[in-house]
Formats: C-alpha cells, sequence, structure tokens
C-alpha cells in the first residue's frame, strides 16, 4: 500500500472521529504511532536526524514550552522552560521542580518528528499545531513538546531547518519490543525469601535504592508489595482517589505527581487548583500543569512507607488491570528533610482495602 494511500486512510478515520487520539487512529489502522507519524511526512510532520541529548540541549533555547508524557492511563502536561540541563550517563535530567521536571532514558529516544498538524480553534480559526514528539524502537510515544503562544519560534525554527531530514524511509520498526511494553504478570514468588527481603526493605537509606532492591530480587513493584508487612505497603480502596485527592485541594499542602512510561518519567510539585472528573477521567487543571488520569482504570492503590536517613517516606502508587503504573504520588519534600506530617496524615486517613471491605 502506498503512503499517499495509507495517508488518506488516515484522513478518512481522522474526519469520521474527529476527538480520537493519534495512538488511536494508529490502532485503527493497525500500526503503530510512529508509523503514523511517517506516513504523514511530506503533508504533517518530517523526520529529524538528531540525537536526544543534542536536541534536549538546544530546547532551552527555545523558551517556554509545553512537556507531554503519558502512558496508557494518564497524561501529564506542563508549561516551562527545558532548562537546568544535566544529560551525562545513561539517564537525562531536565531538573526544574515546579516547572519541567524530566528523567530521561535516552535508550528509548529513537525517532524525532516534528509536527505541523491544522486544526481550528474556539473561534472556529485555522491554526496550525506545532511539536516534536518522539518515540521508541517499537513505535510507542515516549515525550511530546509543544510550542506555545510565548515560545521563541526563530530559535525553535533553526533548530528544526538545521536538522530536517529528507528521508522517507520506512521506519525500522521492531514489534518484538511491544512485548515488553506490557508488565509481566505478578503473584507471590516462593522461591523468594521473604524475610531477608523485608529487612532489605526496611534497611534501605534512600528511596532510589528502592529499584536496586528490586532488580535484584527480579521483582515487579507489585510483586514486592505483596511480600512484606503491612506496616511497608497494604491496598486501599481505588474509589478512594478522588475524595483523596479533594482532600489534597482543601488542605492545599504540595504534592508531587510522577507520570512515566519505558523512556521518560515526568514529574510535578506543587499545589492542586481545580479538580474536575469527566467522562470517566479525573483532571487536575493548574495555570501551567494539567494531569488526565483515567480514575476507572485504577485497579490497584498502595500507600508505601520505605525508610531513608531523613525518616519514613510514604507513596500512593497506581496500577491498571495489565499491571502498568499509572502514577506515584509524594508529598513534596526537600532532600535532606523530613516528610510532611500533613501528607503522611492525609494517607492515614485512608482506609486499608481489607478494612473497607469489611464495612
Amino acid at each position: 500500500m502506498s503512503q499517499s494511500h495509507n495517508y488518506q486512510t488516515y484522513l478518512d478515520i481522522k474526519k469520521n472521529n474527529p476527538r480520537l487520539y493519534a495512538v488511536d487512529i494508529a490502532l485503527k489502522m493497525g500500526i503503530t504511532e510512529a508509523e503514523l507519524a511517517q506516513i504523514r511526512i511530506g503533508f504533517e510532520t518530517t523526520r529529524l536526524d538528531i540525537d536526544p541529548k543534542t536536541l534536549l540541549t538546544r530546547l532551552e533555547s527555545c523558551g517556554e514550552l509545553k512537556a507531554i508524557t503519558r502512558n496508557p492511563f494518564a497524561v501529564s502536561e506542563q508549561v516551562g522552560v527545558y532548562g537546568n540541563a544535566t544529560l551525562d550517563g545513561h539517564v537525562g535530567l531536565i531538573l526544574n521542580p515546579r516547572a519541567i521536571d524530566l528523567r530521561i532514558f535516552y535508550s528509548q529516544w529513537k525517532y524525532i518528528f516534528v509536527f505541523n498538524e491544522p486544526y481550528f480553534d474556539k473561534d472556529n480559526q485555522s491554526k496550525i499545531r506545532t511539536s516534536l514528539q518522539i518515540f521508541n524502537a517499537a513505535g510507542l510515544a515516549i515525550h511530546k513538546i509543544y510550542v506555545t503562544e510565548n515560545t521563541d519560534t526563530k530559535a525553535f525554527n533553526q533548530l528544526i531547518s538545521q536538522y530536517e531530514s529528507k528521508s522517507i524511509d520506512s521506519l525500522p520498526i521492531n514489534n518484538q519490543l511491544l512485548a515488553t511494553e506490557t508488565p509481566k504478570e505478578y503473584g507471590i514468588d516462593l522461591n523468594i525469601n521473604k524475610e531477608e527481603f523485608e529487612s532489605k526493605w526496611r534497611a534501605l537509606k534512600d528511596v532510589h535504592d528502592f529499584y536496586g532492591l528490586l532488580k535484584s530480587y527480579k521483582l515487579t513493584r507489585q510483586q514486592a508489595f505483596n511480600l512484606v508487612s503491612r506496616d511497608l505497603a497494604y491496598q486501599i480502596c481505588p474509589s478512594e482517589i478522588e475524595s483523596f485527592l479533594n482532600t489534597i485541594f482543601r488542605a492545599q499542602n504540595e504534592i508531587m505527581f510522577f507520570v512515566s512510561n519505558i523512556g521518560c518519567v515526568q514529574i510535578f510539585t506543587g499545589k492542586l487548583e481545580k479538580v474536575v472528573p469527566m467522562h470517566g477521567w479525573l483532571n487536575i487543571f493548574n495555570r501551567s500543569f494539567t494531569l488526565h488520569m483515567q480514575h476507572n482504570e485504577i485497579h490497584e492503590a498502595w500507600i508505601t512507607r520505605k525508610p531513608t536517613q531523613d525518616g519514613i517516606v510514604t507513596s500512593l502508587e497506581l496500577y491498571a488491570k495489565d499491571g502498568t503504573q499509572i502514577l506515584q504520588m509524594y508529598g513534596q519534600r526537600t532532600e535532606g528533610s523530613p516528610e510532611q506530617i500533613i501528607w503522611r496524615e492525609q494517607l492515614q486517613a485512608l482506609s486499608p482495602l481489607e478494612v473497607a471491605l469489611e464495612s
């Protein structure tokens, strides 16, 4: 099938489903989102020949941009500047708490496209929405960067023109990698020495060491939660999440949201300005930040407690039925400072799942 024919198929689906997102259109077409971007070359998209470190270095000169990171169940959108970058090693950092705050896994930043998509604004005026979109080798969207009204478009256009690719060759999508995107099934592994594992959990000095602990035992997070005593990890009822966020909104204490996928973690820090449930989505609307979460897809909600040199750090982690981590929440804290007392009290007010089921 020719590229122009595929593009016409895309247009037909888009016309009949104007509110459908690109990822859903690609699914209807039986292709990946990156392959859909490739089909649109010459019409609305252009490939860039640029490595992720160079891209991230150049983005700061573009000024204000909107960063978007999503997984199948949550979308985090933050307006800000791609400044304060630390790009050495295997993981890149964009460190701007309360603004664009990212952890970037370069190995997953494979294909980079610029999009110029036509749309109609609220006054029915024809406009162009410009963005950079990054995909991994399996064709999945990792991160998206949108131009805003305050972007330095001269710097942005210079970046695009310098790295614009003339290639229209098809993408070598590695479909075998798609299998790695689906979290493995979890359950209690009876071969694990539970006492030993729990002892090492209790000996943690830094929350960042938890990943290494899981890796050493080859455990998923949920497997680990099921292995330990209930003072370290326990479930709450997923239906409590909306009222919990409203509690945080009323208290106006700062919290942190972590939305992640295989190639990027996007972190929000701040107070909540508006909590709005809408059409199966639970939304947070702040002036420069938006969170969309499919709260009906929350299958498990875990409260976890990890020791650090600054005391216990408590998180709330939300998971879909297939094991995908939808969202992590923490109370805001500065390294070297103890956890917010109010955050801990807010979590303690949530009933453990066993208690909720009995009542």
